[in-house]
């Protein structure tokens, strides 16, 4: 048999494990894994050797503003971009114009980035207290999973206590999976307003005020929530390691939820944030030398699910846009729920 491409002299990584192996393809999938001393026939050979396989990844956080403010990225431009960093596969956010709240909404927003795309995508839905009512005909159209907030980001409200337990009701009726952004809005306000008060204007205004605390809160409220009704769901971006004892606390009870951590909370900190803002402003904020060191720990012992981008990119005009003075209000408020890096 004559393969379209032979990759040779690699080491093949599962799930599970690694071994040496050659990799066949034909008509643009996997055909087989073979012995490194079978012979192979192929059309190309790639010679990988000293270098590891992997099977494309899967990023189901990202933003890519298409339809919307392509000034920022298109889909083709960023599932390039995928394509080059090893994702064959995308989870494409809500946040878009118009944002996905219906089925047919996501129905034009899928057939306008049929041909727009380099790699494979999903496209996840809002779940949000005004469209409850829409969630089965959004399962029904293929949504990926329904994303919603604990706090107030891009004009969407506030995903309170009562509205999340209706929502994820009907998340888990139609079979659908919810994702979760955990902020408390109630402590995010109080922070902000003592913090204009003060009249501050330093970095360390977004790690002081998109607290560990307000996280916590979240992610209380929301495990209680998902236990009573039984959804599943993922958590994005948690940022610190008493998040994943909350959540580990819950999976042990049998509720079914997953952790999704970010690189930045893997490499960068507080003091990132202080030196570099605006240029290092995303939220949930980067923690402290201390979080950062223990998430690899957690990493490594396998109590995070996922390691996702969060994808959200802006120009280096917007986000200068955050930049604070002596003279004015902290216009990082201004500027974080439009340039963040926090969907």
């Amino acid at each position: 048999m004559v393969y379209d491409t032979a990759i040779t002299d690699g080491t093949v990584v599962t799930a599970t494990e690694q071994f040496p192996a050659t990799v066949a393809i034909r008509d643009g999938r996997i055909a087989a894994v073979l012995d490194p001393a079978e012979t192979v026939e192929a059309e190309r050979t790639i010679d990988a050797a000293g270098k590891h396989i992997l099977p494309g990844g899967v990023d189901p956080h990202v933003h890519m503003m298409d339809p919307g403010d392509t000034e920022r990225e298109d889909f083709p431009t960023g599932t390039a971009a995928a394509a080059a960093g090893g994702i064959t596969t995308v989870g494409e956010h809500h946040r878009t114009d118009p944002t996905v709240l219906t089925a047919d909404i996501l129905t034009d927003k899928r057939d306008y980035l049929s041909d727009r795309a380099r790699v494979d995508f999903g496209l996840l839905a809002g779940g949000h207290p005004d469209n409850v009512d829409e969630i089965a005909g959004l399962e029904a159209e293929g949504t990926l999973a329904y994303k919603s907030f604990t706090c107030d980001v891009h004009g969407v409200p506030a995903l309170q206590s009562a509205d999340m337990h209706r929502l994820y009701e009907e998340i888990d009726r139609v079979g659908g999976i919810s994702m979760v952004h955990p902020e408390d809005e109630l402590m995010l306000n109080a922070n902000e307003e003592r913090i204009r008060e003060e009249g501050r204007t330093d970095g360390s205004v977004i790690p002081d005020w998109r607290s560990k605390e307000a996280e916590q809160v979240a992610v209380s409220t929301t495990l209680r929530i998902a236990k009573q009704t039984g959804v599943p769901f993922w958590f994005a971006h948690l940022s610190h390691p008493e998040l994943i004892d909350q959540v580990n606390h819950y999976k042990s009870q049998g509720v079914d939820v997953y952790a999704e951590s970010c690189p930045h909370y893997f490499y960068l900190t507080r003091e990132d944030i202080v030196e570099d803002a605006p240029y290092t402003m995303f939220t949930p904020p980067a923690r402290e030398e201390s979080d950062r060191r223990e998430l690899w720990e957690r990493l490594d012992a396998g109590e995070i699910d996922m390691i996702n981008a969060d994808h959200a990119p802006s120009t280096l005009e917007q986000k200068a846009e955050g930049k604070t003075t002596s003279s004015t209000p902290p216009s990082a408020f201004r500027a974080s729920r439009r340039y963040y890096r926090c969907c």
